[in-house]
């Protein structure tokens, strides 16, 4: 115990050290910051960009401001034929789908009415045999060939289902499966309206032959099979007496005449694909040393397109996170011009389309800088600039992650010594909100990687999401925290030991 203690009493040391050596610059006054924070924000915010939407072009304007800022820091950049450049452009293929429908014998089913399904779409035109079960947890299937094949399944819980059903369908090769269940007749409306709001965005992804994160985050995609909620309405039609019947003569052990149905069923897609063309923003501070490791501080710049005459400005969601990285970036770009060589790359990354599926930070991920194995730390700053209820506690900071997260909250808790700044690492953790940021993609590789946000509030994702609600003072004391935090990872030898 002694040793731990006298082991992290010489890392808090150097790290003094670090932070106040020759190489340091001291951080400019509060107002001066705060001034910055309001400019970029303002810019961000303003009519000509329209909400920074991947969708409108308008993130490209965005860009091309992060793009000059990067600049006048002198960071290093992306190779480009051997010119310097920040900008990392790549594609995003949008299947735009005019229907979605499911024909079973001779009926038509339509897509999120009659069916809806979390993960992998079904293969198009695909006519196959469907076979109806019974119920999951006791299936009647037993010497039936399901290879290619489709089968309906009853349950009391469709979301439940959708991930329990995947081992049974997988081992049967079934080409797709349908679950229903009777016993409740609002839960597939309830499913199917929520997934009818979510699946468009389900629809873009990057062109490297990898699926939408939004699609591989919900739990049912990450089987190989198919999985469609249908309502009861459609299994009663398809079974040729009503849904709920059959599951009550099922749970009373009450034979079935036809347990198994042959039918036909085929999914058809009518859809065209958009080609949207967009561009990350990254530069770095080299490591003193040739060296793959890096610190990673990303935030998205890019909001909601316009919709119903109105345009959303994204103050916070994420003007703030964007603004805040950039001060950081400027004060540690202002380091090393006067002299200060870090141990390990420190990386600045702003990336777009983050609203449509994490696709800027998936593509870094795929096409990074440095090893993305050998990533120290990601940081990611996602709305920060609201204060906490009782403006009186100052700001409160929320930290979420998976890996390393306890141990990350101590390092915060260590270097913040700001008395009106509060880091909370209890309060989100769990919760699968914040999961859906950029820090996704360096989570699910089991790296230490972290959203800091200052949380939800009334205007997330609306109109009255304005600069003028931000605490511009609030974000002045994140930069400093954060600044601080980047130089720790980037110079402790062993940055995760201190917290051991």
């Amino acid at each position: 115990m002694m040793g731990k203690i006298f082991n992290k009493l010489l890392g808090c040391i150097a790290f003094l050290i670090l932070l106040h050596g020759a190489n340091a610059q001291p951080i400019p006054a509060d107002v001066q910051v705060s001034e910055n924070l309001k400019l970029h924000v303002n810019y961000l915010c303003s009519p000509q960009l329209m909400g920074r939407s991947t969708l409108t072009g308008h993130d490209i304007l965005a860009t091309q401001y992060v793009d000059s800022l990067f600049s006048s820091y002198h960071f290093s950049g992306l190779p480009n034929f051997e010119n310097l450049t920040y900008t990392q452009p790549f594609s995003i293929y949008n299947t735009i789908s005019e229907q979605q429908y499911l024909v079973v014998n001779d009926s038509t089913y339509l897509f999120p009415d009659d069916f809806a399904y979390l993960g992998k779409r079904p293969t198009a035109s695909q006519k196959i045999e469907l076979y109806f079960g019974g119920m999951l947890n006791n299936p009647s299937i037993d010497g039936v060939d399901l290879k290619g094949k489709g089968l309906l399944l009853f349950t009391d819980n469709l979301r439940l289902a959708s991930v329990q059903v995947q081992p049974l369908a997988e081992a049967n090769e079934c080409a797709m499966v349908l679950l229903a269940n009777p016993s409740d007749i609002f839960q597939f409306y309830k499913i199917s309206q929520n997934i009818g709001v979510v699946k468009p965005f389900e629809n873009f992804r990057i062109g490297q032959n990898v699926e939408s994160p939004m699609r591989t985050f919900m739990p049912s995609a990450r089987g190989n099979v198919p999985v469609l909620f249908i309502s009861n309405a459609m299994a009663g039609s398809i079974l040729g007496q009503p849904a709920k019947d059959i599951f009550e003569n099922i749970e009373n052990h009450e034979i079935f005449e036809s347990p198994q149905i042959k039918t036909s069923i085929e999914y058809k897609l009518v859809a065209d694909v958009d080609i949207i063309e967009t561009q990350n923003v990254v530069g770095y501070i080299p490591a003193m040393q040739n060296t793959q490791q890096s610190v990673v501080v990303g935030a998205h710049l890019d909001h909601l397109e316009p919709r119903g005459g109105k345009w959303y400005p994204g103050a916070d969601d994420n003007a703030s996170g964007t603004s805040v990285m950039l001060e950081v970036a400027r004060l540690i770009a202002a380091d090393y011009q006067s002299g200060y060589r870090p141990v390990r790359n420190i990386v600045f990354a702003s990336f777009t389309a983050e609203e449509i599926g994490l696709l800027g930070s998936q593509f870094y991920t795929l096409n990074p800088l440095f090893s993305v194995d050998s990533t120290v730390a990601f940081i990611n700053i996602d709305m920060v600039g609201r204060l906490s209820a009782n403006e009186q506690k100052g700001l409160h900071l929320h930290v979420n992650g998976k890996n390393r997260m306890n141990d990350f909250a101590q390092i915060l808790n260590e270097i913040n010594i700001d008395s009106m700044l509060f880091v909370d690492s209890k309060t989100l953790a769990g919760s699968s909100v914040y999961s859906l940021s950029d820090h996704y993609h360096y989570d699910r590789l089991g790296l230490p990687s972290y959203i800091l946000t200052t949380g939800m509030h009334t205007d997330y994702h609306k109109p009255t999401d304005t600069p003028d609600k931000l605490s511009y003072q609030g974000m002045g004391r994140l930069v400093k925290l954060i600044y601080n935090t980047v130089r720790y990872f980037a110079d402790t030898d062993n940055p995760f030991q201190s917290a051991e």
